[in-house]
């Protein structure tokens, strides 16, 4: 009897309980909760972005292989995480935001792409309804507010660049490739190494005639050989972190640092 009445009383805790998902870094958690709000409870592995793999104490794993969905962009250090949470919690269910999203080569940073980002939403939306559909109209609601500000940001963009006569830029690596696709700019890529002086002084003279001024960079640590980079290629360094939480606000500051 006392069984029955205990099973009874929790039955309203359980019914009611938020779902519990695991994101990989804060920009998911972000997109996450765009759409769940307070029905979703997120547990990230790291508070910040990084690509080294750190292993995860017992008491951390637990918590994070207990959630039912693992939401990732695909990156490569997130599929190392999705298998050591799935031999966790055999229940737990990988799913992969770039499901869907036409991929560039060897580059996963999808959510350059205010495009590719309304089908991260959709990915994250139809896997919420999935576990939870007592809450599919919530849901739905918030997840058409979401689509709503990224169209509003890809005009608010797409208006600054159009405003302007820049057509391309120079970048350390390939964080802006879909950016640069979407709205049909030229991103002339350097790789993260050691120059030595005559490879920029060829630098200087490849791209004398470019009318290029700015060049992008992702990390602060990076910040020594942007500035000897954008030297020797008369431009200015900008750092653009892609992985800021802040998906708006990052997008359209990084157009607004290139038209200026």
């Amino acid at each position: 009897m006392v069984k029955k009445l205990l099973l009874i009383l929790a039955f309203p805790i359980f019914l009611f309980a938020k779902i519990q998902v695991t994101t990989y870094f804060p920009l998911e958690t972000q997109f996450v909760k765009k759409i769940g709000k307070n029905e979703v409870e997120v547990y990230e592995i790291t508070h910040r972005y990084s690509d080294n793999y750190i292993e995860i104490p017992k008491s951390a794993l637990n918590k994070l292989s207990s959630s039912k969905l693992f939401f990732h962009f695909g990156l490569n250090i997130e599929r190392d995480y999705a298998k050591i949470l799935k031999d966790k919690n055999s229940a737990i269910s990988i799913i992969d935001l770039s499901k869907n999203i036409q991929k560039i080569d060897s580059n996963p940073y999808i959510w350059t792409d205010p495009f590719a980002t309304r089908d991260i939403a959709k990915n994250i939306f139809e896997s919420l309804i999935e576990v939870d559909k007592r809450n599919k109209d919530f849901y739905k609601k918030n997840y058409q507010e979401l689509l709503n500000e990224i169209d509003k940001t890809f005009l608010t963009i797409l208006q600054n660049l159009n405003k302007s006569k820049v057509n391309s830029f120079y970048a350390i690596e390939n964080y802006w490739d879909y950016f640069a696709n979407r709205f049909r700019l030229e991103v002339i890529k350097k790789d993260k190494k050691a120059f030595s002086t005559n490879e920029l002084k060829d630098l200087s003279k490849t791209y004398e005639d470019k009318d290029i001024n700015k060049l992008l960079y992702c990390y602060s640590k990076d910040e020594k050989l942007a500035n000897t980079l954008a030297k020797s290629l008369k431009a200015k360094p900008i750092e653009n972190d892609i992985f800021n939480e802040d998906w708006e606000t990052n997008l359209i500051n990084l157009a607004n640092s290139i038209t200026r």
